[in-house]
């Protein structure tokens, strides 16, 4: 049976990396998974406020505040 559903594609790229991933070993993904980063701390999106602050008057701010709205919409749509 094929689902149909609206997501954005990064979204279905995701679920399908977390569905890899919790095959472990079984996986032929594994060692592209091995390669990913444990966590995405280093990602601008998931600065501090502190750092956030930092940003004020570069464009990079507004694009964080553009993202986290659209990542927003994403998990609502889903």
């Amino acid at each position: 049976m094929i689902l149909k559903f609206r997501a954005p594609k990064h979204t279905v790229l995701a679920l399908f990396l977390i569905e890899e991933r919790l095959k472990g070993d079984d996986s032929s993904w594994k060692s592209y998974l091995l390669s990913l980063p444990p966590n995405m701390n280093s990602m601008p999106i998931f600065y501090s406020e502190e750092v956030k602050n930092l940003l004020q008057g570069s464009p990079i701010l507004e694009i964080l505040k553009k993202r986290v709205k659209e990542m927003q919409i994403d998990f609502e749509t889903l």
